[in-house]
């Protein structure tokens, strides 16, 4: 059975020819471009010229009028906010790594359009289920054990505790509209000329 991205394959190379030069084409990602050139080769035995393989957010960088935020300059903001509402000690350094999952984080929810406020709450609920776990008995606690390899039933490490609270004070109602704006304002900014 042929896949979907070998049926485009052949149905390119049999509307345009070897000729795919002047050719854009536009996928969810980069993967699906390496298969999709593969299933394109192999259409002909002679030299092809390929279309220009495009993500879907590459076409919406390309064609917005503003740029995406410097990802150092982003973590140092989010940085900047963290201690202000969290009182925190925490050096930058400790900070990065969390920093950056959370801006992914908050680009994957932009991205998908996704309810903040339901995503979070959610999120809050399984907080909650994952710290009792008096409803489980020994043979489903090792079974969820030995699912996760490495999750931790009994303790919660300083890590994930980190991660946890840190989520906790930038989702709260009590982050500023003002702290929640500077952020955003360096998240993407207007092109310069």
């Amino acid at each position: 059975m042929e896949t979907f991205l070998q049926l485009v394959a052949r149905d390119l190379y049999a509307k345009i020819g070897n000729d795919l030069s002047r050719t854009a084409i536009v996928f969810p990602n980069k993967r699906a471009s390496l298969f999709f050139n593969e299933y394109l080769a192999a259409e002909t035995d002679r030299p092809l010229w390929s279309p220009a393989y495009v993500s879907i957010s590459e076409l919406f960088r390309q064609l917005s009028p503003l740029k995406s935020g410097d990802p150092i300059r982003l973590v140092c903001e989010l940085y900047k906010v963290f201690r202000e509402e969290t009182r925190s000690e925490e050096t930058l350094d400790d900070f990065y790594f969390w920093g950056e999952l959370l801006i992914s984080d908050f680009d994957d929810v932009d991205k998908n359009l996704v309810d903040a406020d339901k995503l979070f709450s959610n999120l809050q609920e399984l907080k909650n289920i994952m710290d009792n776990y008096d409803f489980l008995d020994q043979e489903q606690e090792e079974a969820i054990r030995q699912f996760f390899q490495n999750f931790s039933i009994e303790k919660r490490t300083e890590l994930k505790a980190k991660f946890i609270s840190l989520w906790d004070k930038l989702m709260s109602p009590s982050l500023s509209t003002a702290t929640t704006a500077a952020i955003l304002q360096n998240w993407a900014s207007p092109t310069k000329a």
